[in-house]
């Protein structure tokens, strides 16, 4: 990733794909395994008007849609919340 502002940025190039795609997302929390953080979804058009982007939340077993422009929030409060394989990005067309 980049750091912009002391934030930690990240670009992702997706190559076309059919029904469905899975994208693990790797978070690190840089010793930090309690607070609040968040997701910036920016230029989620890029990626075309048909296709649906979903955050995976595997510790709370739920599923977000995501729009351009969304924010979201989440708080890690312990070592299981704070996983490094916690979240997907599902995109569907």
């Amino acid at each position: 990733g980049w750091n912009s502002n002391n934030e930690t940025l990240l670009l992702n190039t997706i190559q076309g794909f059919a029904d469905s795609k899975v994208i693990p997302m790797t978070v690190d929390y840089q010793g930090n395994t309690a607070g609040t953080f968040s997701f910036e979804f920016l230029d989620a058009s890029t990626l075309g008007a048909n296709v649906q982007v979903w955050l995976k939340d595997n510790f709370l077993n739920s599923l977000i849609p995501v729009l351009e422009g969304d924010v979201v929030n989440y708080t890690v409060t312990n070592a299981e919340a704070a996983a490094k394989d916690r979240f997907e990005l599902i995109l569907t067309t």
